[in-house]
């Protein structure tokens, strides 16, 4: 029973990883330019510290230009991916919503409620995610992103980050004041954590 356990959770990560490298592949054989964003920038980026502190996340998001979104579409449709909706692309007919590749919008605001738009896709470099030499959203974008979206998700990679030492309070002078408040908080959150442990 526990090793049925153990093998399930295996390839449930598996499977996520497969999707990742499968859309990114696509992409990359249509000549498409990319960021991987979300969970997955921030495990290749702590991996690049520190191997084990690097988290699975079981979303996909993907950082496309717009002009580029129509091809793109091809692309995935071509990988085995069906659309649903403007942005999301389900893992074949059977797909649930978390078995998908989201894309955000390079250039553009992520969410309502965010101040400042995405960034660029020529703001990545190739990373090791997955098993493969991805691209990956460089890092200062990517706090900068998170901070501005700042819901759950974004917070924990954002604590990560700061977790393995790859952000911390020289980082602030950098951001707009409403960003480096929000980092200043979550630095302060950190350091209380460590002095209780």
């Amino acid at each position: 029973m526990r090793d049925d356990l153990l093998d399930r959770m295996l390839q449930a990560v598996e499977r996520v990883e497969g999707r990742l490298r499968r859309a990114c592949s696509a992409l990359d054989s249509a000549q498409i330019p990319y960021a991987i964003i979300g969970g997955y920038a921030a495990a290749a980026w702590i991996a690049t510290v520190d191997e084990s502190a690097a988290r699975n996340s079981p979303k996909i998001e993907l950082l496309l230009r717009r002009v580029d979104f129509r091809a793109a579409a091809v692309a995935l449709k071509s990988a085995g991916f069906i659309r649903q909706g403007e942005s999301v692309f389900l893992d074949g007919p059977d797909a649930k919503n978390r078995d998908s590749v989201q894309i955000i919008f390079a250039g553009e605001r992520r969410w309502e409620m965010c101040e400042f738009s995405t960034p660029d896709v020529a703001d990545a470099r190739l990373l090791r995610v997955a098993g493969a030499d991805l691209s990956v959203i460089e890092l200062e974008p990517f706090v900068r992103m998170n901070l501005d979206a700042f819901k759950l998700d974004d917070r924990v990679d954002l604590d990560d980050l700061i977790d393995v030492g790859l952000l911390n309070a020289d980082w602030c002078g950098g951001f707009d004041p409403r960003l480096a408040t929000r980092l200043r908080k979550l630095l302060d959150e950190a350091e209380r954590q460590r002095r209780i442990l």
